[in-house]
């Protein structure tokens, strides 16, 4: 939960700019293959040599598979894998709606609804 962790101004913040400051908790990896390839995501399930690893925060389903053994270097991602530009779609006061609904945990009740 949101609310209770961050301010509104901190919030708003962390959605329009993700890369500022990346929590060790949705850090991404960059493994570094054998091949040459480049895998940047977070791994979601590690059983035996296999990882998978979620590329696009925006596709969960679509997780990419990594063998250890063919890990050459791995490095903690310095971008977030946040999308960027999440409330390009949205009006100011769609804005404040989404922000409201978060640090309040979706109470209608909550003070930060009053005025609507």
């Amino acid at each position: 939960m949101v609310s209770g962790r961050y301010s509104g101004r901190d919030l708003l913040e962390k959605i329009l700019d993700p890369d500022r400051a990346i929590s060790d908790r949705y850090a991404a990896t960059v493994f570094t293959l054998t091949d040459g390839r480049v895998v940047t995501g977070r791994v979601i399930n590690y059983f035996g040599d296999d990882l998978s690893v979620m590329t696009d925060m925006l596709d969960p389903n679509g997780l990419v598979r990594v063998n250890a053994r063919e890990v050459e270097a791995q490095e903690r991602a310095k971008v977030s894998l946040m999308p960027k530009g999440l409330l390009d779609t949205l009006k100011g006061d769609e804005i404040l709606d989404l922000l409201a609904f978060l640090l309040s945990r979706g109470d209608r009740t909550n003070k930060m609804f009053q005025g609507d």
